[in-house]
Formats: structure tokens, C-alpha cells, sequence
């Protein structure tokens, strides 16, 4: 071989090779169904220990639970329980120190390299338009714009709409920046300024919009018209989460669960945990009282935390679990 000759079989004329290998769906489907591929969107690297050490509080995992580096920035979660997989791949994505981390179900026909881990989805709030534009044709047009659309709500009762905003679900590049917002024409002449925030928004910097970094490590500084010194992107960006309709939905889950065992609240273990609920609430309106008499958070050196728990038998959403904590 003369020097400078290249070896490599993609170069300098020597023809590519393909090998087609025998698949075995069975065994590609069961590993599938208990693992997931996630990608953080973060600039500054985090190590799979640490992100391990924050999705196991997160998800609340039970099973070991095994995070794997494949390459910067995306892991391979392997579950010992589909139920447990199942339940973080609902949520899509998750914060994790502040970072995005987007979550997606592996097939197991495609290399990793082809799961499509660079799209967020949010629900955005749209304020600022005229009662007459408020309608599901619109929502649509600015959904597009962000992206794709993947769900409209508009807020309806009997038919008409009961809010100033809209809200949209789209999905959109998690690595482009975010659009604060966009002007309309009137029919005056004049022109109104639509604002747009996100629910669920991680961390952002406020002179590129971008998510996932701050100032420190902000690699677009300089370009484009950014500046440090300039805030475009601030608070409004990061939308209040309608905390009150999943709860709702969640006391839906929990009494169609009931319905469906024949089950209600007026006796056996359904008994126990609104009891359970009671005791809850009030223990915290006896904290509250006393920490108001007292001017102090030692007033009483226990409160209780509820949460909707799981049931050991069926794995549903179907109890509530009280825990009973000291303030320290």
C-alpha cells in the first residue's frame, strides 16, 4: 500500500460491505417492553450515577432501576417492572436539576441512533387576543407556528368560551429558542402584542431563550444579536400549571377504580384512607393555627404529607398514603 493510501473500507474505492442478520422479535420486544431511551437537554454534561440518583426520587421506583450512558447526553433506563416504565414513559418528560430530560419507548427494529429524542412538548398558554379571536382555528395557526399541534383546549362551557387565553399542546425543537411572542394586526390599524408562556418549563436563559443553560454556559453568546446585557426571554416565558384539573383527574382515576371493584367510600379499606385524608387535613389546619399563635414553624415539630398512592395488589391509583414527618 502506498503511503498516504487510505484502509478505511468507506474510502479510496473499496466497496462498502452489508450483512443482513437473523432477528429474533421475541426476544427484541421483552427487552423493549423494560427499557426506556432518554435524552437530557443540557449543556453542562451530567453523569448517569447523578442522573440515576434524581429519577429513582422522581418516579418513586420500587425495583432497581439501571441508567446507562449510551452517548453525551442520552441514557438507557432498563426497569425491572413494565408498570414502573410505563408510568415514567406517561409523563414524556421530566425535569431533572433544572434540565429537560425527554423520555421515548425504544423500537426494537431501529439502532438507538434512530429514536427521535430532539422534539418537547408543551402546553402553551396564549394571552392577549381579542374575545373574537378566541376560537380552535386560531389555536391551530399559532400551534403550527411553534411546531406540531398535538391538542387544543380551549376552555369551553356550554359551548362558549369562558377564558382569555388559549391553550395549545405542541410539540417543538427542545434545542431552538423559544418564541416569547408574536404581534397581531387590528382592525383598528394598530398592533397588539400575543404573549406565550410554557407550563412545565425547565430552566432558560433569559438573553438567548434557549432551555437547559444559563449565562455561564451559554455557547450562542455574541451571535446573532445576543447579549448578556439583553433580556428578551424572562419569567413570563414559564407558565403556572393548572395543578387543580390533574388532581381532578386524578379523584376521576380513583373513583372509576372504585366503581369498577364495587367498591365505595362508606366502608372496608376505602374507609381507612378517607379517614386517612381527614386526619390529613386536619393536622395541617391544627399547624397552621398554632404556627399563627406562636409566630414560629416550631409551633409543632410534626406535619403530615399525603399524596396519592398505588395500590400493592393492582398497581393503580387507588389509596392515599399519609406520612407523618418532623419539620427538621
Amino acid at each position: 500500500m502506498e503511503q498516504g493510501e487510505s484502509s478505511n473500507p468507506t474510502q479510496g474505492g473499496y466497496k462498502k460491505k452489508s450483512l443482513k442478520l437473523a432477528r429474533n422479535k421475541e426476544q427484541g420486544q421483552a427487552f423493549s417492553e423494560l427499557v426506556l431511551v432518554g435524552r437530557l437537554v443540557a449543556f453542562k454534561p451530567m453523569s448517569a450515577y447523578l442522573v440515576k440518583s434524581f429519577v429513582e426520587r422522581i418516579w418513586s421506583v420500587r425495583h432497581a432501576l439501571e441508567v446507562k450512558e449510551l452517548k453525551p447526553g442520552v441514557f438507557l433506563f432498563s426497569f425491572q417492572n413494565n408498570g414502573e416504565r410505563d408510568r415514567a414513559l406517561r409523563g414524556k418528560q421530566w425535569i431533572v436539576n433544572g434540565c429537560l430530560l425527554i423520555l421515548k419507548a425504544w423500537d426494537p427494529s431501529v439502532p438507538v441512533e434512530f429514536v427521535d429524542l430532539s422534539k418537547a412538548e408543551f402546553w402553551v398558554k396564549v394571552s392577549g387576543l381579542p374575545p373574537d379571536q378566541l376560537s380552535r382555528e386560531n389555536a391551530v395557526a399559532i400551534g403550527s407556528m411553534l411546531g406540531e399541534v398535538l391538542e387544543v383546549d380551549l376552555m369551553l362551557s356550554n359551548g362558549v368560551c369562558r377564558s382569555d387565553i388559549l391553550k395549545v399542546k405542541v410539540s417543538l425543537d427542545a434545542d431552538a429558542p423559544l418564541c416569547a411572542g408574536f404581534n397581531i394586526e387590528l382592525e383598528d390599524g394598530g398592533a397588539g402584542w400575543v404573549e406565550l408562556s410554557y407550563e412545565k418549563l425547565p430552566d432558560h436563559y433569559f438573553a438567548c431563550g434557549r432551555m437547559c443553560h444559563m449565562m455561564k454556559v451559554c455557547p450562542f453568546d455574541g451571535k446573532d444579536g445576543i447579549s448578556k446585557t439583553v433580556v428578551r426571554f424572562g419569567h413570563k416565558l414559564r407558565a403556572e400549571a393548572d395543578f387543580h384539573k390533574r388532581r381532578a383527574r386524578d379523584w376521576e382515576a380513583v373513583s372509576a377504580h372504585r366503581s369498577e371493584k364495587g367498591e365505595s367510600s362508606g366502608g372496608g379499606r376505602w374507609a381507612e384512607s378517607d379517614k386517612m385524608v381527614a386526619r390529613y387535613v386536619e393536622s395541617r389546619e391544627r399547624v397552621r393555627r398554632q404556627k399563627e399563635i406562636s409566630g414560629g414553624r416550631d409551633a409543632d415539630p410534626y406535619f403530615y404529607k399525603s399524596r396519592l398512592g398505588r395500590c400493592s395488589q393492582c398497581d393503580c391509583l387507588c389509596g392515599w398514603t399519609v406520612k407523618r414527618l418532623r419539620w427538621d
